[in-house]
């Protein structure tokens, strides 16, 4: 698991317990070996290629230490912080367990097992790490365990965090830390638990390990609208007595917190969700492991994935609609569904082609404003509908849901 900064902007925040990162490698030369050992460790079974061919590893092996300073060149290059580490007060456990060999070909893999922020010093906190070092055969030949003192990331309190700011070229791209976060709730609306994700409010959400884009606090569908979406969904599912599995899609899957809510009052229920951005992609997949969500994400366009990637033909499936609205948006008249990009009405349309046969649960969110001549051909693409407004904003910015089914009875 990659990190998301990279090493020359890493800070405490950015280790998250649990997180896997693989690194290396580094070659074992046999004249370093003995140089390392002649120097530190002079034992025969370092020192002398002849002599430990009738020593007890059959042959010249690299001194426990010499390992460990490999294993340092490896950490020090590629996991510990070129700009924050505060030194270590030690480390524990260190085991050899196999013997390392000239020619062998070294990498590393740490584990995070803590991040615990200073008590008596909140400008940084203490990183512990399980240390492995791995040979070419993928034997485990030393591990550590490893404190390091990190510091946090500096603020700017200063800077005003609203709309255009998350959304400049220069920041909606960079994966923010949790003040950011919280700060963008306060300036815009009052309130630092505002961007509300996966049922949590932000600092719980931080510290189960997820991380989100600027763009993601504007974008993401927020709990409050999620979990409105999410108990009409499930009344719906409720009216039918034939009971079959569910699957759920979004192929617009963002932060996959729309989908997430959706699921949350689902029991059961399993989801596809398709995401173009491969930056967005990539720190979703990371959140949606973190969460142990039922969501399979891929990474394309749905158009040309529904047919690889689908529910199988003994599910209903419930369709979520929320794609770019771009300027479909209009101050006067509202929100034109057939200016959506793509139009709503093409995205039923594929889906139709893949689960033409199956129970669907079409569900578009819409605006509090929506054109009448649009809404009114969308509505007409169903057997059933019903429109949903819901009061979780401030007058002007409401949001709610278009239900629409088909073959669902």
């Amino acid at each position: 698991m990659p990190f998301l900064r990279p090493i020359s902007d890493r800070y405490f925040e950015d280790y998250i317990e649990g997180d896997v990162h693989c690194f290396g490698t580094i070659a074992v030369e046999a004249d370093e070996i003995v140089d390392f050992a002649n120097r530190f460790d002079p034992q025969t079974l370092h020192t002398d290629p002849e002599a430990a061919k009738s020593g007890p590893f059959g042959g010249l092996i690299a001194s426990g230490w010499h390992t460990a300073g490999l294993m340092t060149r490896l950490f020090v290059d590629h996991y510990l912080t070129k700009v924050a580490s505060l030194g270590s007060p030690g480390g524990d456990e260190l085991r050899w367990v196999k013997p390392v060999r000239p020619g062998d070909t070294l990498s590393v893999r740490v584990t995070v097992l803590k991040a615990v922020p200073s008590k008596s010093k909140p400008d940084r906190g203490a990183v512990t790490s399980l240390v492995e070092v791995i040979n070419q055969a993928g034997e485990v030949v030393m591990t550590f365990k490893v404190v390091n003192i990190i510091a946090k990331r500096p603020t700017h309190a200063e800077r005003k965090y609203d709309r255009d700011f998350l959304l400049s070229a220069e920041k909606r791209n960079q994966v923010i830390d949790l003040w950011e976060v919280e700060k963008y709730g306060k300036d815009c609306f009052g309130n630092p638990n505002h961007v509300h994700l996966y049922g949590m409010p932000p600092k719980e959400w931080y510290d189960r390990g997820v991380r989100i884009l600027a763009r993601t606090c504007l974008e993401a569908v927020k709990d409050p609208l999620g979990n409105k979406i999410g108990e009409d969904i499930a009344e719906v599912v409720a009216r039918v007595s034939h009971k079959r599995p569910i699957g759920v899609i979004d192929p617009f899957a963002g932060s996959c917190n729309g989908l997430y809510a959706i699921l949350r009052h689902l029991a059961g229920a399993k989801g596809i969700g398709f995401e173009v951005e491969p930056v967005v992609f990539d720190l979703t997949k990371r959140n949606i492991a973190h969460l142990n969500a039922p969501i399979e994400l891929v990474q394309g366009n749905y158009k040309n994935l529904i047919t690889a990637k689908k529910h199988s033909a003994n599910h209903r499936l419930i369709v979520f609609l929320a794609p770019p609205w771009g300027n479909a948006l209009q101050p006067v008249t509202g929100l034109h569904l057939d200016c959506t990009k793509p139009p709503i009405l093409e995205i039923v349309r594929d889906f139709e082609q893949v689960y033409g046969s199956q129970p669907v649960l079409y569900v578009t969110e819409v605006h509090e404003v929506n054109e009448p001549t649009s809404l009114k051909a969308l509505e007409a693409a169903f057997d059933w509908t019903g429109l949903r407004i819901y009061d979780v904003n401030v007058p002007g910015l409401q949001h709610g849901i278009l239900l629409g089914t088909r073959r669902w009875t």
